[in-house]
């Protein structure tokens, strides 16, 4: 049976989004999430010489930033036409290398996270 979870953001990030995240990361790269709305925060994710790190708060220099609400963001982590709409509406600001975003959420997708895990906003 799949166990779902229902977790703060804050808490998703430190023990069950942020490893997958960071893991899935070349190795030198550092990506910033600065969200806002229900559950706000800001994190980064890195990979540095091969040891991945969730942080919080948003370390210098970063290869890219993700802004946007913390019910944007999930929805962008799930993907499809959802997470395209959010883009292209400008809902969802990225700075930097929009490809790593796109790692990222090939790498949820394919680890499953959100298909355990469930916001109490969601």
């Amino acid at each position: 049976t799949t166990e779902i979870y229902t977790l703060s953001l804050h808490t998703l990030f430190r023990s069950v989004l942020g490893p997958v995240l960071a893991a899935a990361l070349p190795a030198g790269v550092c990506v910033g999430f600065d969200l806002t709305g229900d559950e706000p925060g800001r994190w980064t994710v890195e990979n540095r010489g091969g040891a991945a790190s969730v942080l919080d708060g948003l370390a210098e220099p970063l290869d890219c930033l993700l802004r946007g609400t913390s019910e944007d963001f999930l929805d962008v982590l799930k993907g499809g036409k959802v997470a395209r709409k959010l883009f292209m509406s400008g809902a969802i600001q990225v700075e930097g290398d929009i490809g790593l975003v796109l790692l990222l959420q090939r790498a949820v997708a394919r680890e499953g996270v959100l298909d355990r895990v469930v916001s109490p906003t969601r």
